[in-house]
């Protein structure tokens, strides 16, 4: 949380299986934080398809990858998201 306030990234992975937190609580707390919740988030898991999805979006978690992390399908969500972030429509490169 401080690293992603003092840093501000155009967007954050977060895995869901981190050691000695639920993935799901650290994105509610970073939705949830004022000063870094408009941070766009991908969730990556190996959790079933409906946690994987639904719950994820319902935090506000913009994305999901699911392990094993295929790089094409990894940078397909990025350039997406960030274009759509950045007012470019998704597809578009500048």
């Amino acid at each position: 949380m401080a690293t992603a306030r003092f840093h501000h990234p155009q967007a954050i992975l977060l895995d869901l299986g981190l050691p000695g937190v639920d993935g799901l609580v650290a994105l509610e707390r970073l939705k949830s934080t004022r000063l870094i919740s408009d941070i766009p988030v991908i969730v990556i898991t190996v959790r079933d398809r409906q946690e994987a999805e639904e719950k994820p979006r319902h935090l506000g978690a913009a994305a999901h990858v699911s392990k094993p992390i295929h790089v094409d399908a990894l940078m397909v969500s990025l350039r997406a998201m960030l274009a759509t972030r950045d007012g470019v429509p998704a597809g578009v490169t500048r």
